[in-house]
């Protein structure tokens, strides 16, 4: 988690900024972040034998990649409001801890 902050709030969101303007700059960034949770997606997909066909499968990766890319505008935009990386690490850290707990609170349900 703290490493995707530097990398991605920390390095590509300054270069980008560097050669774009700030919102399209924010955009590219969130769109990278999102793409880069592909492969963790389906991943998780996978492991909790959730979407039985191909196109639901992505269908959810498209979607929690579009939420993930909102969540990584939402970290750019601490970033930039901040001037630091720990505004957007702690708010990164509590959602997937978040994520953490929701899943074994599915699995203690189910």
């Amino acid at each position: 988690m703290l490493w995707e902050e530097v990398a991605f709030r920390g390095v590509l969101l300054a270069a980008l900024v560097r050669v774009l303007p700030v919102g399209r700059a924010v955009a590219v960034a969130a769109v990278v972040f999102g793409a880069w949770h592909v492969r963790p997606t389906l991943s998780g997909l996978a492991a909790n034998d959730l979407g039985d066909s191909a196109w639901l499968r992505a269908l959810l990766v498209v979607g929690v990649c579009a939420f993930t890319a909102c969540a990584g505008a939402l970290f750019s935009w601490l970033r930039l409001r901040s001037g630091s990386l720990v505004a957007p690490a702690l708010l990164h850290l509590a959602t997937n801890t978040l994520g953490t707990v929701a899943a074994v609170a599915a699995h203690r349900l189910g």
